[in-house]
Protein backbone atom coordinates (compact mmCIF):
# COMPACT_ATOMS: atom_id res chain seq x y z
CA UNK A 1 0.00 0.00 0.00
CA UNK A 2 2.76 2.65 0.87
CA UNK A 3 3.70 2.43 -3.13
CA UNK A 4 -0.09 3.21 -3.76
CA UNK A 5 -0.12 5.99 -1.00
CA UNK A 6 2.98 7.44 -3.08
CA UNK A 7 2.29 7.60 -6.60
CA UNK A 8 -1.67 8.90 -5.07
CA UNK A 9 0.60 11.93 -3.81
CA UNK A 10 2.45 12.05 -6.73
CA UNK A 11 -1.19 13.09 -8.88
CA UNK A 12 -2.80 16.78 -8.77
CA UNK A 13 -5.94 17.53 -7.28
CA UNK A 14 -7.59 17.23 -10.37
CA UNK A 15 -6.65 13.39 -10.94
CA UNK A 16 -7.08 12.81 -6.93
CA UNK A 17 -10.79 13.91 -7.59
CA UNK A 18 -11.50 11.33 -10.29
CA UNK A 19 -9.84 8.85 -7.92
CA UNK A 20 -12.39 9.42 -5.26
CA UNK A 21 -15.56 10.67 -7.08
CA UNK A 22 -14.73 7.89 -10.01
CA UNK A 23 -16.71 10.36 -12.42
CA UNK A 24 -15.53 12.45 -14.80
CA UNK A 25 -17.19 15.60 -16.51
CA UNK A 26 -16.58 18.96 -18.09
CA UNK A 27 -14.85 20.40 -21.23
CA UNK A 28 -11.14 20.39 -22.41
CA UNK A 29 -9.28 19.71 -25.01
CA UNK A 30 -8.33 16.41 -26.07
CA UNK A 31 -4.99 16.30 -24.93
CA UNK A 32 -5.65 18.25 -22.03
CA UNK A 33 -8.35 15.20 -20.81
CA UNK A 34 -5.43 12.80 -22.09
CA UNK A 35 -2.83 14.40 -19.50
CA UNK A 36 -5.65 14.26 -17.04
CA UNK A 37 -6.44 10.58 -17.20
CA UNK A 38 -3.49 8.71 -18.24
CA UNK A 39 -1.92 9.23 -14.71
CA UNK A 40 -5.47 7.61 -13.56
CA UNK A 41 -4.84 4.98 -15.22
CA UNK A 42 -2.02 4.49 -14.37
CA UNK A 43 -3.29 4.55 -10.83
CA UNK A 44 -5.92 2.26 -11.38
CA UNK A 45 -3.79 -0.39 -13.01
CA UNK A 46 -1.60 -0.09 -9.71
CA UNK A 47 -5.05 -0.60 -7.75
CA UNK A 48 -5.55 -3.95 -9.77
CA UNK A 49 -2.21 -5.35 -9.58
CA UNK A 50 -2.41 -4.80 -5.49
CA UNK A 51 -5.22 -6.64 -5.48
CA UNK A 52 -4.15 -9.04 -7.57
CA UNK A 53 -1.22 -9.46 -4.83
CA UNK A 54 -3.52 -9.76 -1.79
CA UNK A 55 -5.62 -12.21 -3.90
CA UNK A 56 -2.67 -14.97 -4.36
CA UNK A 57 -1.77 -13.92 -0.34
CA UNK A 58 -5.21 -15.07 0.77
CA UNK A 59 -5.09 -18.41 -1.11
CA UNK A 60 -1.57 -19.04 0.41
CA UNK A 61 -2.82 -17.83 4.12
CA UNK A 62 -5.94 -19.85 4.03
CA UNK A 63 -3.86 -23.02 2.35
CA UNK A 64 -1.65 -22.53 5.59
CA UNK A 65 -4.41 -22.29 7.75
CA UNK A 66 -6.41 -25.49 6.66
CA UNK A 67 -2.47 -27.59 6.57
CA UNK A 68 -2.25 -26.10 9.97
CA UNK A 69 -5.55 -27.42 11.50
CA UNK A 70 -5.53 -30.84 9.96
CA UNK A 71 -1.59 -31.28 11.36
CA UNK A 72 -3.10 -30.12 14.88
CA UNK A 73 -6.08 -32.21 14.52
CA UNK A 74 -3.96 -35.44 13.54
CA UNK A 75 -0.85 -34.22 16.39
CA UNK A 76 -3.80 -34.48 19.34
CA UNK A 77 -4.97 -37.76 18.11
CA UNK A 78 -1.32 -38.97 18.21
CA UNK A 79 -0.60 -37.21 21.20
CA UNK A 80 2.39 -35.11 19.95
CA UNK A 81 1.64 -32.55 22.07
CA UNK A 82 4.92 -30.03 20.66
CA UNK A 83 3.76 -30.45 17.21
CA UNK A 84 0.15 -29.73 18.20
CA UNK A 85 1.08 -26.02 19.73
CA UNK A 86 3.32 -25.21 16.59
CA UNK A 87 0.27 -26.25 14.74
CA UNK A 88 -1.90 -24.05 16.61
CA UNK A 89 -0.06 -21.35 16.36
CA UNK A 90 0.01 -21.08 12.40
CA UNK A 91 -3.34 -21.40 12.15
CA UNK A 92 -3.91 -18.64 14.76
CA UNK A 93 -1.17 -16.49 12.47
CA UNK A 94 -2.78 -17.49 9.40
CA UNK A 95 -6.23 -16.51 10.35
CA UNK A 96 -4.97 -13.40 11.58
CA UNK A 97 -3.11 -12.82 8.01
CA UNK A 98 -6.57 -14.05 6.44
CA UNK A 99 -7.86 -11.08 8.60
CA UNK A 100 -5.44 -8.35 7.42
CA UNK A 101 -5.43 -9.53 4.46
CA UNK A 102 -9.63 -9.02 3.85
CA UNK A 103 -9.51 -5.88 5.38
CA UNK A 104 -7.00 -4.94 2.94
CA UNK A 105 -9.12 -6.21 -0.38
CA UNK A 106 -12.03 -3.91 1.15
CA UNK A 107 -10.26 -0.88 1.40
CA UNK A 108 -8.58 -0.99 -2.23
CA UNK A 109 -12.04 -2.14 -3.57
CA UNK A 110 -12.97 1.22 -2.55
CA UNK A 111 -10.64 2.82 -4.53
CA UNK A 112 -10.73 0.86 -7.86
CA UNK A 113 -12.31 2.16 -10.72
CA UNK A 114 -13.73 0.47 -13.34
CA UNK A 115 -11.17 0.30 -15.81
CA UNK A 116 -12.48 -0.68 -19.07
CA UNK A 117 -14.36 2.74 -19.50
CA UNK A 118 -11.27 4.75 -18.50
CA UNK A 119 -9.44 2.56 -21.04
CA UNK A 120 -11.83 3.15 -23.59
CA UNK A 121 -11.63 6.55 -23.25
CA UNK A 122 -7.97 6.92 -23.01
CA UNK A 123 -7.84 5.42 -26.32
CA UNK A 124 -10.46 7.68 -28.53
CA UNK A 125 -9.19 10.93 -26.73
CA UNK A 126 -5.36 10.81 -29.53
CA UNK A 127 -8.16 10.14 -32.40
CA UNK A 128 -10.05 13.32 -31.24
CA UNK A 129 -7.37 15.60 -30.31
CA UNK A 130 -5.98 14.71 -34.25
CA UNK A 131 -9.61 15.25 -35.93
CA UNK A 132 -10.71 18.18 -33.68
CA UNK A 133 -10.97 21.94 -34.98
CA UNK A 134 -7.88 23.41 -33.33
CA UNK A 135 -9.16 24.80 -29.75
CA UNK A 136 -12.02 23.08 -29.55
CA UNK A 137 -12.94 21.11 -26.17
CA UNK A 138 -14.00 17.35 -26.28
CA UNK A 139 -17.31 17.80 -23.66
CA UNK A 140 -16.73 14.56 -21.83
CA UNK A 141 -19.08 12.51 -18.71
CA UNK A 142 -17.85 9.30 -17.77
CA UNK A 143 -18.79 6.79 -15.27
CA UNK A 144 -16.28 4.78 -13.26
CA UNK A 145 -18.14 3.50 -10.43
CA UNK A 146 -19.02 0.13 -12.44
CA UNK A 147 -22.19 -1.18 -14.53
CA UNK A 148 -23.43 -3.18 -11.06
CA UNK A 149 -23.56 -0.84 -8.74
CA UNK A 150 -26.71 -0.29 -6.68
CA UNK A 151 -27.71 3.44 -8.14
CA UNK A 152 -27.70 1.48 -11.61
CA UNK A 153 -30.40 -1.06 -10.52
CA UNK A 154 -33.44 -0.83 -12.30
CA UNK A 155 -35.17 -3.59 -10.33
CA UNK A 156 -35.71 -6.81 -10.53
CA UNK A 157 -38.24 -9.86 -11.49
CA UNK A 158 -40.69 -11.62 -9.63
CA UNK A 159 -39.38 -15.62 -8.95
CA UNK A 160 -40.03 -17.56 -12.04
CA UNK A 161 -39.89 -21.54 -12.97
CA UNK A 162 -37.32 -22.89 -15.70
CA UNK A 163 -36.55 -25.71 -16.76
CA UNK A 164 -34.68 -27.27 -13.36
CA UNK A 165 -34.64 -24.40 -11.39
CA UNK A 166 -37.26 -24.07 -9.26
CA UNK A 167 -36.74 -20.49 -8.31
CA UNK A 168 -35.13 -17.60 -10.69
CA UNK A 169 -34.54 -13.65 -10.03
CA UNK A 170 -33.78 -11.50 -13.11
CA UNK A 171 -31.95 -8.36 -11.73
CA UNK A 172 -31.56 -5.93 -14.23
CA UNK A 173 -29.17 -2.80 -14.46
CA UNK A 174 -27.74 0.14 -16.70
CA UNK A 175 -25.21 1.96 -16.87
CA UNK A 176 -24.71 5.03 -19.29
CA UNK A 177 -20.57 5.05 -18.86
CA UNK A 178 -19.79 7.21 -21.53
CA UNK A 179 -21.09 10.24 -23.71
CA UNK A 180 -18.47 12.67 -25.62
CA UNK A 181 -19.40 15.44 -28.04
CA UNK A 182 -16.72 16.90 -30.54
CA UNK A 183 -16.68 19.73 -33.43
CA UNK A 184 -14.35 18.17 -36.09
CA UNK A 185 -12.17 20.02 -38.09
CA UNK A 186 -14.26 19.68 -41.44
CA UNK A 187 -17.31 21.09 -39.50
CA UNK A 188 -18.93 17.74 -38.03
CA UNK A 189 -20.63 17.61 -34.97
CA UNK A 190 -19.81 14.30 -33.52
CA UNK A 191 -21.19 12.34 -30.72
CA UNK A 192 -20.55 9.28 -29.07
CA UNK A 193 -22.27 7.46 -26.45
CA UNK A 194 -21.64 4.00 -24.50
CA UNK A 195 -23.74 1.83 -22.28
CA UNK A 196 -23.46 -1.08 -20.68
CA UNK A 197 -27.12 -3.05 -19.97
CA UNK A 198 -26.96 -6.14 -17.92
CA UNK A 199 -29.01 -8.94 -16.82
CA UNK A 200 -28.53 -10.83 -13.54
CA UNK A 201 -29.74 -14.35 -13.17
CA UNK A 202 -29.94 -16.19 -9.75
CA UNK A 203 -30.91 -19.57 -10.36
CA UNK A 204 -31.82 -22.26 -7.79
CA UNK A 205 -32.22 -25.82 -8.12
CA UNK A 206 -32.24 -29.16 -6.02
CA UNK A 207 -29.83 -31.57 -7.03
CA UNK A 208 -30.54 -35.13 -7.65
CA UNK A 209 -28.70 -35.96 -4.02
CA UNK A 210 -31.47 -33.56 -2.54
CA UNK A 211 -29.02 -30.33 -2.20
CA UNK A 212 -29.76 -26.66 -2.69
CA UNK A 213 -27.61 -25.87 -5.69
CA UNK A 214 -27.60 -21.76 -6.76
CA UNK A 215 -25.58 -20.02 -9.71
CA UNK A 216 -25.53 -16.57 -10.74
CA UNK A 217 -25.35 -16.26 -14.72
CA UNK A 218 -24.66 -12.43 -15.91
CA UNK A 219 -25.52 -11.37 -19.30
CA UNK A 220 -24.61 -8.14 -20.69
CA UNK A 221 -25.44 -5.56 -23.70
CA UNK A 222 -23.01 -2.99 -24.88
CA UNK A 223 -23.96 -0.54 -26.80
CA UNK A 224 -21.98 2.19 -28.91
CA UNK A 225 -23.49 4.87 -30.62
CA UNK A 226 -22.52 7.97 -32.87
CA UNK A 227 -24.17 10.81 -34.27
CA UNK A 228 -22.51 12.95 -36.78
CA UNK A 229 -24.20 16.13 -37.97
CA UNK A 230 -22.09 16.73 -41.62
CA UNK A 231 -22.89 20.59 -42.25
CA UNK A 232 -24.22 20.65 -46.61
CA UNK A 233 -21.51 23.61 -46.83
CA UNK A 234 -18.65 20.22 -46.94
CA UNK A 235 -21.06 17.69 -47.01
CA UNK A 236 -24.43 15.59 -49.06
CA UNK A 237 -26.14 12.70 -48.68
CA UNK A 238 -25.52 9.75 -50.70
CA UNK A 239 -27.60 6.54 -51.18
CA UNK A 240 -27.16 4.39 -48.08
CA UNK A 241 -25.52 0.82 -49.17
CA UNK A 242 -24.58 -2.00 -46.84
CA UNK A 243 -21.71 -1.88 -45.20
CA UNK A 244 -21.59 -5.53 -44.30
CA UNK A 245 -21.93 -7.42 -41.30
CA UNK A 246 -20.92 -6.28 -38.10
CA UNK A 247 -19.50 -8.84 -35.46
CA UNK A 248 -22.75 -8.99 -33.57
CA UNK A 249 -25.05 -8.44 -36.25
CA UNK A 250 -27.01 -5.61 -34.97
CA UNK A 251 -25.91 -2.15 -36.39
CA UNK A 252 -27.90 -0.12 -36.78
CA UNK A 253 -28.26 3.19 -38.82
CA UNK A 254 -30.17 6.10 -39.44
CA UNK A 255 -29.78 8.91 -42.20
CA UNK A 256 -31.65 12.56 -41.81
CA UNK A 257 -31.41 15.18 -43.99
CA UNK A 258 -32.37 18.97 -42.99
CA UNK A 259 -32.01 21.94 -43.74
CA UNK A 260 -28.30 23.28 -43.91
CA UNK A 261 -27.33 19.09 -42.56
CA UNK A 262 -27.25 15.49 -42.65
CA UNK A 263 -27.34 13.79 -39.88
CA UNK A 264 -25.82 10.16 -39.74
CA UNK A 265 -26.62 8.30 -36.33
CA UNK A 266 -24.35 4.63 -36.06
CA UNK A 267 -25.35 1.86 -33.42
CA UNK A 268 -23.80 -1.20 -32.57
CA UNK A 269 -24.76 -3.76 -30.16
CA UNK A 270 -22.25 -6.15 -28.78
CA UNK A 271 -23.82 -9.32 -26.48
CA UNK A 272 -21.46 -11.45 -24.18
CA UNK A 273 -22.10 -13.74 -21.03
CA UNK A 274 -20.42 -13.24 -18.00
CA UNK A 275 -19.47 -10.54 -15.06
CA UNK A 276 -16.92 -9.05 -17.11
CA UNK A 277 -17.39 -6.08 -19.59
CA UNK A 278 -14.77 -5.94 -22.24
CA UNK A 279 -14.81 -2.53 -23.98
CA UNK A 280 -12.66 -1.85 -27.40
CA UNK A 281 -12.21 2.08 -28.70
CA UNK A 282 -12.00 0.01 -32.29
CA UNK A 283 -15.95 -0.31 -32.49
CA UNK A 284 -16.20 3.84 -32.40
CA UNK A 285 -13.85 4.73 -34.65
CA UNK A 286 -15.56 2.02 -37.12
CA UNK A 287 -19.47 3.73 -36.45
CA UNK A 288 -17.13 6.74 -36.95
CA UNK A 289 -16.33 5.55 -40.25
CA UNK A 290 -19.48 4.18 -41.47
CA UNK A 291 -20.96 7.40 -40.42
CA UNK A 292 -18.51 9.05 -43.11
CA UNK A 293 -19.29 6.68 -45.93
CA UNK A 294 -22.73 7.85 -46.19
CA UNK A 295 -21.66 10.92 -46.88
CA UNK A 296 -19.46 12.42 -50.22
CA UNK A 297 -17.92 15.83 -49.64
CA UNK A 298 -19.16 18.87 -52.23
CA UNK A 299 -15.73 20.80 -52.58
CA UNK A 300 -12.49 19.29 -54.12
CA UNK A 301 -10.23 21.64 -51.45
CA UNK A 302 -9.03 20.48 -48.00
CA UNK A 303 -11.85 21.07 -45.60
CA UNK A 304 -9.04 21.13 -42.61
Amino acid sequence: MSGLKEHRASLDAAQRAVLDAKVVGGERPALEWLGLLGPVLAHDVRIGEALERVRRRTYAASSTFVGGWIVAIVSGVAGVAPLGVAAGVVVVLALLTIVALRVERRRLRTQDLEGEPLRLTAALLPILAEDAAPGTPVALDLDLTGHRTDAKKLGKSDTYRKGAYHAIVDTFYDDPFLRARVRFADGAQVSIAGRVQSRVSRKTKRSQSNKIKTKIKTKTRTTYEVDVRFPDRNYAAVPTTSGGPSPSGTDRERVRTAPGRTAVRERRVIKAVGPRVALDAAHVVDLVAHAYDRVDPTRRKKLR
